[in-house]
């Protein structure tokens, strides 16, 4: 049996909500959601990121403002 070498080869399955606070994250580093600005709506993220609501729902509530 053929051993993983790389552990970049590995498939991590990730839960979508942890996902979607990724993408929170990186469209507030790019600057395309600047700092203090009012997060999307749940609806917003729904069809941007074509998940259902509960990922969406999940992030928004446990999101914290970042300083």
């Amino acid at each position: 049996m053929m051993q993983p070498t790389d552990p970049s080869d590995r498939i991590v399955r990730r839960k979508l909500s942890d996902q979607v606070f990724d993408r929170l994250r990186d469209m507030i580093a790019s600057g395309e959601l600047p700092p203090g600005a009012p997060l999307p709506s749940e609806r917003d993220l729904m069809e941007r990121f074509g998940t259902g609501r509960p990922p969406c729902a999940r992030r928004c509530s446990t999101c914290t403002p970042w300083a």
